[in-house]
């Protein structure tokens, strides 16, 4: 059964919003697809989406948004038909409403969709977006968390543009903790030159249920990035969800694939994070590059450049055999700091030490715009400065003691409004401009042929 069904849905754009889809009261049996949109469609979800169904969630639309804050649960019951939850049927065309071929998710939204079982004997021999779409990409904005459990894999970038990007938003959660265990199918799978990214903060938990798996299978010109996660924790599971005994590593192809700021521990064989908390090796990182021939890490070149600048190649602890488990974490963050500056671009005290939060993360942005640079800190008889009360060497500067990035380079006049929060042991320092209080000034006339005759005093705003 199909909640929906159109065979073409070129104009078509589906809207769904706070969706609860059970079994049917008449039979008792479960729908099977949610909605059978033919080709070239769009489905939109708002609001919270709960579907138990057999299924696909869709089939045919190529344009699926996720709007700011939804929620999409998926639970297959009892009669899984063991297939994806999307299947993107074609390259839409221009002018229809599935143009693009890509999945747009919103900031905070959430996705949890699993498989009756999740794990052996399911058959689920599939990704959850189907390896055969045709996916040109993935954007999702910062804090959204994406669950999957029982499917073989995430996708597949094989029938996508050649050069299709996936880039995942800041503070982004990936959780994968199980996997179909009858047969092997890479995770993701990126090919010519396609790119994935996991922007600051993310926080990723893959273990696959089939030891032999690749996660990540990066071809021909294709890379991967990890910028600054939070924490990175992969595994090679049995089916039973023991230590199993790979035969591949987690990278697979040419790579390059890198992670930037972090600790990593690794564990070889069948050795565990559970029974070995200290792991086989470890060690701290400002960038962890992996790259070469088929089987990254055990064939290829493992480059890793350490936070105090000194380079190891194919370090000893990181680069021999297969490793089954890889846990990595965040070094810590540095320091930010204000420094106020007056109208003609002087110093006005000391740098102030900006108090971050106490979950920040390397790479995160902190608004300046607060309470405590407007007010608290404000040095006396200054406040904020706007438009021409700031000197016109501050949009020049463009806050070159920030970050090398452009996003905190301060506003149209050059004002500060962006902090990015530094790696361990660096600090950025951002200059807040100022402007003189205003002050009431009384004055008074006198005849100067007669001194004891004082006219009105007057009073004037300087």
């Amino acid at each position: 059964m199909v909640l929906m069904k159109h065979d073409d849905g070129s104009h078509l754009t589906i809207n769904v919003n706070n969706v609860s889809l059970s079994a049917s009261q008449l039979t008792g049996n479960d729908p099977a697809k949610f909605v059978y949109t033919g080709v070239n469609s769009a489905l939109i979800f708002s609001g919270t989406n709960v579907l138990n169904n057999t299924n696909e969630i869709a089939r045919g639309a190529t344009n699926i948004q996720f709007a700011n804050n939804s929620k999409l649960i998926q639970q297959r019951s009892e009669n899984d038909f063991g297939n994806a939850a999307f299947w993107l049927l074609n390259i839409a065309a221009a002018g229809t409403t599935g143009y693009g071929n890509s999945f747009t998710i919103g900031d905070g939204a959430t996705l949890d969709m699993e498989h009756y079982s999740n794990t052996s004997g399911s058959g689920n021999n599939v990704n959850l977006i189907y390896q055969g779409s045709y996916l040109n990409g993935i954007s999702a904005g910062d804090n959204v968390s994406w669950t999957q459990k029982g499917f073989r894999g995430f996708f597949s970038g094989a029938n996508g543009s050649a050069n299709s990007q996936f880039i995942f938003g800041k503070n982004f959660n990936l959780n994968i903790p199980s996997t179909d265990a009858t047969a092997s199918l890479t995770l993701m799978y990126l090919n010519r030159n396609q790119s994935m990214v996991f922007n600051a903060g993310s926080q990723i938990n893959i273990q696959t249920n089939y030891a032999s798996d690749a996660m990540f299978w990066v071809d021909g010109s294709s890379t991967v990035t990890f910028n600054s996660p939070k924490s990175i924790h992969f595994a090679h599971l049995n089916a039973s969800g023991t230590a199993g005994s790979p035969t591949t590593n987690f990278f697979y192809g040419v790579g390059p694939v890198t992670i930037t700021n972090g600790t990593t521990q690794v564990w070889t064989s069948n050795d565990s994070s559970a029974n070995n908390p200290n792991g086989n090796g470890q060690e701290s990182f400002a960038k962890y590059v992996l790259t070469g021939s088929y089987g990254i890490g055990a064939n290829g070149t493992t480059t890793l450049t350490r936070v105090d600048g000194t380079t190891v190649t194919n370090p000893s602890d990181l680069s021999s055999g297969n490793i089954r488990e890889m846990q990595t974490q965040s070094i810590g963050v540095g320091q930010v700091y204000v420094q106020y500056k007056d109208q003609y671009g002087n110093n006005v005290g000391s740098p102030v030490l900006v108090t971050l939060p106490s979950d920040a993360y390397i790479g995160q942005y902190i608004a300046l715009t607060n309470n405590d640079i407007i007010n608290t800190n404000m040095p006396s008889n200054y406040i904020w400065a706007l438009g021409n009360q700031i000197p016109a060497s501050a949009k020049a500067d463009a806050q070159s003691q920030g970050s090398p990035n452009t996003v905190d380079n301060g506003d149209d006049c050059g004002q500060a409004n962006i902090a990015v929060v530094p790696v361990m042991a660096t600090s950025y320092t951002y200059n807040v401009y100022v402007y003189g209080v205003p002050e009431t000034v009384t004055y008074q006339y006198v005849d100067v042929n007669n001194a004891n005759n004082v006219l009105t005093p007057k009073s004037t705003t300087v």
